[in-house]
């Protein structure tokens, strides 16, 4: 079925990490939760405001607190995915290198080696492919940089085969 392996060198771009933690925050339900109630309280206190005689400053403020944070995924998540990608250049110098085997992930980067044989859970989409080493960390292997769809193909397979879980 699968015998051989598969190499991938990757450059990361802001932009991969920026979509990576785009990725990771649609698919937690507690921010979902959140952002709706925050939702409803920007259209109570958009009503408010607009209904009252004379505009309170702190509704105001609160506002726009609250739909900074309804549109989290587009306002903060670009300047923190930011902040922790150059935080964090030091360790991804200049390239990654991903091995997937049948039993195993190995990532070779500034001189250190990662190997994998479980992980904590992945995400798969049409662009990019997530595995998540723990609870918050994870590896970006975004679609671009395989030869072929089938090459990804391939390897979002054998991630499914792989050993998952806490």
């Amino acid at each position: 079925m699968f015998e051989e392996e598969i190499k991938l060198t990757i450059n990361y771009r802001i932009q991969d990490y920026i979509e990576a933690n785009r990725i990771d925050f649609r698919s937690r339900f507690i921010f979902q939760i959140l952002r709706f109630i925050a939702l409803c309280y920007v259209l109570f206190l958009a009503l408010f405001i607009a209904v009252s005689p004379h505009p309170n400053f702190y509704a105001i403020f609160v506002l726009i607190l609250f739909l900074a944070f309804v549109f989290y995924e587009w306002t903060w998540l670009p300047f923190l995915s930011k902040n922790l990608f150059e935080k964090q250049r030091k360790f991804f110098k200049n390239q990654v290198t991903l091995i997937f085997k049948q039993d195993e992930i190995i990532e070779i980067c500034a001189d250190q080696e990662l190997k994998l044989r479980w992980f904590y859970k992945h995400i798969t989409t049409p662009k990019m492919l997530l595995i998540f080493i723990n609870p918050q960390g994870f590896i970006i292997i975004p679609k671009k940089y395989c030869s072929s769809e089938e090459q990804y193909e391939k390897i979002c397979y054998l991630i499914t085969k792989f050993p998952q879980g806490n």
